[in-house]
């Protein structure tokens, strides 16, 4: 009996760096579909190069058959040019340079991005009308054919503030008012879709200006006109009662002209619409001469 025995013998490489640096002018490309793009790369040894090659998400990119969609990646021309660009053509790229065992790489970004994209709001993009304390259906915004490995999408709100969540999740407040826009944004190019919010309310900030709620005045002058204000969605009806004349005064102002004994007492200003009234007070006080 004889017995046979093969040996398989491994050839193991150690690859280095040494005496090959690979240096690339810029990490990020952002460029339009349809355009072309030359990804700078350049390659110093000191022994020289036995070849160039270019990686597209760890793949040979020249593997892929389409020659014509590439040029350069030479040892006199190490960058590589890709012609038509769609955003396919997405992904990270890697400049490779080898001698012998000795092997380095250097890596860029690039984002390709179409003219336009759609932006959504969901469940709907219709405009809102709620009242104060109210629950709103939250809405969030997405983009179908934004490219979504580097596409960004948040919220603008009325006060300024940026929100990638979704809004919307608490009772609607009279702040809340105003433009909510959604913006898709790839690369150089952004594509934008708003709803607005209408906030209706009973009186708020009710005041008076000036800012005083006691009057003390000699008989035969004259008050300055005092304002009664508030902030009021739907508009509020403004209107002067008097603790014993009843209304007085239609509209926001109160004049009180020759003051007298009659005119003392309570004035009370009412700030009223579909939601509700509000009251604010001041005292009137005649003095003898």
């Amino acid at each position: 009996m004889f017995l046979s025995i093969v040996v398989s013998c491994l050839t193991l490489y150690d690859f280095s760096t040494a005496g090959i640096n690979v240096t690339v002018s810029k990490k990020i490309y952002n460029i339009q579909a349809g355009d072309d793009v030359t990804l700078q790369c350049s390659i110093n040894s000191d022994e020289g190069l036995d070849y160039v090659h270019w990686k597209k998400d760890k793949n040979n990119i020249f593997d892929s058959g389409i020659y014509n969609k590439y040029s350069g990646s030479t040892l006199t021309d190490p960058s590589l040019t890709i012609h038509d660009t769609n955003e396919s053509d997405s992904g990270v790229y890697q400049c490779n340079g080898r001698r012998g065992s000795v092997f380095n790489s250097s890596q860029v970004s690039l984002h390709v991005t179409r003219d336009t994209f759609t932006v959504s709001i969901y469940p709907d993009s219709a405009n809102i009308t709620a009242l104060e304390g109210s629950d709103v259906t939250p809405r969030s915004c997405a983009s179908d054919d934004c490219p979504a490995a580097y596409c960004e999408i948040e919220w603008t709100v009325p006060s300024g503030e940026r929100k990638k969540s979704n809004i919307f999740t608490k009772p609607i407040t009279i702040d809340q008012a105003g433009e909510y826009k959604c913006i898709a944004r790839a690369g150089n190019v952004s594509q934008s879709k708003s709803i607005y919010v209408t906030v209706k309310y009973a009186a708020s900030a009710l005041r008076l200006i000036p800012n005083d709620t006691l009057y003390s005045h000699e008989e035969g002058t004259t008050i300055p006109d005092i304002q009664c204000v508030a902030e009021c969605n739907p508009t509020c009806e403004m209107s002067w009662h008097h603790d014993r004349s009843g209304p007085i005064f239609e509209g926001r102002n109160l004049s009180l002209r020759n003051i007298e004994r009659s005119k003392d007492g309570n004035y009370m200003c009412k700030a009223a619409n579909s939601l509700g009234t509000r009251n604010i007070n001041l005292t009137v006080l005649s003095l003898c001469k």
